[in-house]
């Protein structure tokens, strides 16, 4: 799939159903006469074939439409943000696991692989909850816990903010921002040299 802009490309306005000339870095657009369609040609399908003859992917199209409307600077203003048919594709999540499905032979091999890659040791105000301990890896992903390890392990902390008293903050996937979890309240903090060291 091309990822760069062409210098034009044809487009539609969704509303008015016209075809327009859209130049690359420019608000906006400029009209063209309408074309006479034949009936089950669309004029979609009228700009695709305009563009093919220009080598201009549907993709480049679904952002060449945005950037005249909403703006060059924008992910939705490049092709890689669409497929091959000019369609959305749901956003790349933000925070991808890199250790959450790693499988160990016993819980000597984790504890120790733990000490090798936990930067820090949180230990939580007991509320009567049954997660009081978490591991974290310096890109703040978690890598264990005492407890819900399937709900908690591959989830993201916010490591700015993990400070004794604070609660912890973890990445929302749904929401796409950090959340914070009042009743995980970080009591004890270790860092790696003080974990490698116990």
């Amino acid at each position: 799939m091309k990822s760069e802009l062409p210098s034009e490309c044809y487009g539609v306005l969704p509303a008015e159903r016209h075809i327009v000339r859209i130049k690359k870095g420019e608000s906006g657009y400029y009209t063209m006469t309408q074309p006479k369609l034949i009936e089950g040609y669309t004029i979609e399908q009228y700009a695709d074939d305009l563009n093919d003859e220009n080598s201009v992917s549907k993709a480049q199209r679904a952002a060449m439409e945005h950037g005249s409307m909403f703006g060059w600077d924008g992910e939705m203003a490049k092709p890689e943000s669409y497929d091959e048919n000019g369609k959305l594709l749901p956003p790349k999540p933000k925070y991808v696991p890199q250790f959450k499905d790693l499988k160990f032979d016993s819980a000597e091999d984790l504890h120790k692989w733990l000490l090798e890659n936990a930067c820090y040791v949180v230990e939580l105000v007991d509320f009567g909850q049954d997660l009081l301990k978490v591991w974290i890896h310096e890109s703040g992903e978690i890598l264990d816990c005492n407890a819900h390890q399937s709900i908690y392990v591959g989830k993201f902390v916010d490591t700015n903010l993990l400070v004794e008293g604070n609660c912890l903050w973890i990445y929302d996937d749904i929401e796409q921002k950090f959340m914070f979890y009042m009743r995980l309240i970080a009591d004890k903090i270790a860092l790696k040299t003080q974990v490698v060291t116990e």
